[in-house]
């Protein structure tokens, strides 16, 4: 992440932040993983971890939730006040 923020051209001060999806349960108060299926124990400080490499604020969320979240607020056909979101894969989240 580093060696991409410095080699893209944009100077860290212009970066307020970056936004991490992860699978499972997250608790956002501190980029905490709260478990997973298999991939995430509790208690992994993902936030921390990434804040600590870049040296900026980071943001962590449960990823479908994200992606949900990123098609209401930019996505200019979904101006709807509902939004129903299924992800299909191996596991419906």
């Amino acid at each position: 992440g580093r060696h991409l923020m410095e080699n893209c051209g944009v100077e860290k001060e212009k970066i307020i932040g970056a936004g991490i999806g992860i699978v499972g349960a997250v608790d956002k108060s501190n980029g905490e993983t709260l478990g997973n299926y298999g991939m995430w124990k509790p208690g992994v400080k993902v936030g921390r971890i990434f804040s600590k490499e870049l040296s900026i604020p980071v943001l962590v969320e449960n990823s479908v939730k994200a992606f949900a979240q990123a098609q209401l607020l930019f996505d200019n056909a979904s101006r709807a006040g509902n939004l129903l979101f299924v992800k299909w894969g191996p596991r419906v989240g």
